[in-house]
Formats: structure tokens, C-alpha cells, sequence
């Protein structure tokens, strides 16, 4: 019952496209094709923003992680040794040039704005192509953001554990002399 629905409803959205033309004239692709670069430059600049505030952040709660193992070590291996944490020039290395799952940050930030522009454009044009209102097209994007949101926050989320860990073993590596070895659990 539901695909010859779905081909009913179809076929007639395509006779309507065919009937009013796939090109509404030069004026209105003119204006569509402002609309889409308008769209990249805005998520691009969002894109960076994000990626510089949460470099920022990660670097700094990096450092915050090394201290902290620092001071667990120092009360492991007493008070009088000498621990060291790296610098925060080697824990932003550590942490922005090091790839997470197969990619640097800055390429998953990328990555996430593209995609993102892609879901809202697609959106845009279906709603075009469906001859929706522009309240209509609004809602259309509007809920795609749920899950735009869950990947920005899935992708924050292992930045963070990425950090943690090459905080981790760059305070190890920086005091492998007081250490005998280290035991993951």
C-alpha cells in the first residue's frame, strides 16, 4: 500500500518540476546560488570558531590532566622526587597533532561543518523541489539539528578523551626515569 503511494506522490511531484520548468529562471538561481554560498561561508566560519575554542580548551584541561597525574605520581613515589609535567608547547602537540581516530581535530571539525551544510542544503532543496513555504523549509531544517548537535557532542566528547590520554602519556614519557612502567586497567 505504501509504495504505490509513494509513486503516485512522486510522479506527480515530478509532472509539477516538469510542468513549471527545473530552472525557475536566472534570477531565482542567481539568488539560490548566494543563498548556498552564504550557507558554506557561514559554516565554515562556525566550523572555525568551534575548532579554535575547543582547541583552546582541550589544551588547557590537558594541562590540567598532566598536573594531575604529576601529583598522583609524586605521592606514589614520594614526596622529595622530582616529577615533571611537559610543557604546554608539547601538550598542545601532543593533543592537536596527534590524529583521534584517524584524523587531526581540525579535519573532524571540517568534516562536521561540511556535513552539516550538506544536511541543511538538502533540506532547502526539498523543500524546493516540494514547493514548501518558507516556514515550511524552516521547519524542514530546524529538525535536522537534533542530530547535528548529538555529533558535535560525540566528537567533543572524544577530543576530550584524546586529550586526557596524550596528557597521559606525555607526563609519563616525561618521567619514565621514576617510573618502573605503567599498567593500563
Amino acid at each position: 500500500e505504501v509504495l504505490p503511494d509513494l509513486r503516485a506522490r512522486l510522479a506527480a511531484r515530478l509532472e509539477n518540476i516538469a510542468t513549471r520548468g527545473f530552472d525557475a529562471g536566472p534570477a531565482t538561481t542567481a539568488r539560490l546560488r548566494f543563498l548556498f554560498r552564504d550557507l558554506r561561508n557561514f559554516f565554515d566560519d562556525l566550523a572555525r570558531r568551534m575548532r579554535l575554542e575547543t582547541e583552546e580548551s582541550l589544551v588547557d584541561y590537558a594541562t590540567s590532566q598532566a598536573a594531575q597525574l604529576a601529583r598522583d605520581i609524586r605521592r606514589e613515589v614520594g614526596r622529595l622526587a622530582s616529577v615533571t609535567t611537559p610543557g604546554t608547547g608539547a601538550l598542545r602537540q601532543a593533543v592537536l597533532g596527534r590524529p583521534l581516530n584517524g584524523a587531526l581535530l581540525r579535519e573532524r571539525w571540517a568534516a562536521r561543518s561540511r556535513s552539516f551544510r550538506r544536511a541543511v542544503e538538502e533540506q532547502i532543496r526539498i523543500g524546493l523541489v516540494e514547493g514548501g513555504t518558507p516556514d515550511e523549509i524552516i521547519r524542514r531544517v530546524r529538525a535536522i539539528w537534533p542530530a547535528q548537535r548529538r555529533h558535535v557532542a560525540n566528537t567533543v566528547g572524544t577530543a576530550v578523551r584524546h586529550a586526557q590520554n596524550q596528557a597521559r602519556q606525555a607526563t609519563y614519557e616525561e618521567n619514565e626515569d621514576l617510573l618502573r612502567g605503567v599498567m593500563w586497567t
